[in-house]
């Protein structure tokens, strides 16, 4: 089902976290990406580990405020769709 609601942070969830991981190689927090060690690394393997051996720590710490971020982009959005969903079952 296709849900109109969860549209609006689908297309700016990317915004955001691509306007903060710019953010952070401006201001030196990561170096820019390394190819040749990325081209080794399974992709398989959990982004959260790909993120240390890419970038250190500071690309685990990036990954997690990227994260929470999106997080409090989605929330009143998903409070939006369960209000509605709760005046459907009433």
């Amino acid at each position: 089902m296709f849900n109109m609601v969860l549209l609006i942070p689908f297309v700016f969830s990317t915004f955001f976290s691509s306007a903060i991981a710019w953010i952070a190689v401006k201001i030196g927090f990561i170096a820019t990406y390394n190819a040749q060690v990325a081209m080794t690394i399974p992709w398989t393997l959990p982004k959260f580990i790909t993120s240390f051996f890419i970038y250190g720590w500071q690309g685990v710490a990036l990954r997690i405020f990227i994260m929470a971020v999106l997080v409090f982009v989605y929330l009143p959005f998903i409070k939006v769709l369960d209000h509605k969903e709760l005046l459907l079952e009433k």
